[in-house]
């Protein structure tokens, strides 16, 4: 008994003698050298918007080198839209994940810097983030698969170098949004972030998928600069499906307005909701017109959409439809619009183009309130800056 005890009082001294062992810190708090350092690098803080009309000329002019399977679907796809049955990509409100994000999103994107990260907020649909950490960590052994993967950066003179890996396999590396094909897995994405002048920012992208692409595909994206002052409208978690207009409710309303209410609610949920996230599924070579009442405004990411009683311009019978729109920060910097700009019970005409299923429906391009004349338009084309536009379309980046 006398030796247990002296074993048990020999080991207690060992483990006293020990020093504790502190859990490592991830990611610790930052110094004040630590903001010093960072006032030192290129600073492209605020909101940038993409450059889609450069995106649709990519589409046509660099594609990526896809192995014979993967040419074959895009083919396909490619045939299906032009034949008016787009295939929707991205649809049930989830994100398009990496690279697609960065090759064809039409909404903006914040950056914003801290000592050792960089972090991307994507404009619209919920959980756009993308973190590059840029404090020399190196890639997990084995990250968990993500829809942005794992980045990790470095600097070189004025360009941040980006290496992502650990992206999803489903994750589309796609040309439009009818048109891509999942990485299927192995994938590596570097970028090369820089200014190609105090507002204009390009992203150099070299895509490496061993099983859908022959050999690295490399193109450029553009965005053009918004500044600190602008707000990027950020949608918070999951995106709001529109099965139903918002409404007050029915408790209080004439009979005659619940049963209009209810006539509302059958046509919305008659509306195909999934496809909300592609713009495929408008056909932008047609221009329909309608005059109206406004019934019903959803101030909402990722689309802002206004219900209109109405009759078509080419005559018939007065109906409810939809219209849909960009999301509230691309109306806000593009067409001048506000929360309030369009409200139930204005008299409007609407320029829209239809839906290709035939349903009653459109994307709005243009908006006019009949009692003032003000006329609103909804092309996110327009928050391209016209010196963007004089540019030469980007060029592939160097092999």
């Amino acid at each position: 008994m006398r030796h247990l005890a002296l074993l048990v009082l020999i080991s207690a001294s060992v483990w006293a003698a020990e020093p504790a062992k502190e859990k490592p810190v991830i990611n610790p708090p930052p110094a004040a050298q630590d903001w010093a350092d960072l006032a030192k690098l290129p600073d492209w803080s605020g909101v940038w918007n993409p450059k889609i009309t450069d995106q649709d000329m990519q589409a046509k002019t660099n594609l990526p080198p896809w192995n014979e399977k993967a040419a074959a679907l895009v083919r396909h796809q490619l045939a299906e839209e032009r034949a008016g049955r787009p295939p929707p990509l991205f649809v049930n409100c989830l994100p398009e994940a990496m690279p697609a994000w960065m090759l064809v999103t039409h909404n903006a994107m914040e950056i914003l810097f801290t000592p050792g990260r960089v972090t991307l907020l994507g404009e619209s649909d919920g959980n756009r983030l993308r973190r590059i950490y840029t404090d020399g960590r190196l890639h997990p052994d084995d990250p968990d698969p993500t829809f942005h993967g794992h980045s990790i950066g470095h600097w070189e003179g004025g360009t941040l170098v980006v290496d992502t890996v650990g992206v999803v396999p489903q994750a589309y590396i796609a040309i439009s949004e009818a048109a891509g094909v999942p990485n299927n897995g192995d994938m590596r994405i570097t970028e090369r972030i820089h200014l190609a002048s105090k507002d204009v920012l390009h992203v150099e992208l070299e895509i490496t998928a061993p099983k859908v692409l022959t050999k690295p595909w490399k193109t450029t994206r553009i965005c053009a600069g918004h500044g600190r002052g602008r707000q990027c409208d950020l949608c918070p978690g999951q995106a709001r499906r529109r099965r139903q207009p918002r409404s007050p409710g029915m408790n209080g309303l004439p009979m005659k307005k619940r049963l209009g209410f209810v006539a509302l609610l059958a046509f919305a949920a008659a509306y195909p909701v999934a496809a909300h996230h592609s713009t495929t599924m408008f056909d932008h070579a047609k221009v329909v017109s309608i005059a109206g009442t406004v019934k019903e405004v959803h101030w909402t990411n990722p689309h802002v959409a206004i219900f209109v009683r109405g009759t078509l311009a080419a005559g018939g019978e007065p109906a409810l439809w939809l219209m849909e729109m960009t999301s509230p920060g691309n109306l806000v910097r593009a067409g001048g619009w506000t929360r309030t700009a369009v409200k139930p019970g204005d008299k409007v005409t609407v320029d829209f183009a239809p839906l290709r299923d035939g349903k009653k429906g459109g994307a709005l391009k243009k908006i006019t309130l009949l009692e003032t004349g003000k006329v609103y338009t909804a092309d996110i084309r327009a928050q391209e800056r016209a010196n963007l536009e004089e540019e030469s379309p980007a060029k592939p980046a160097s092999k």
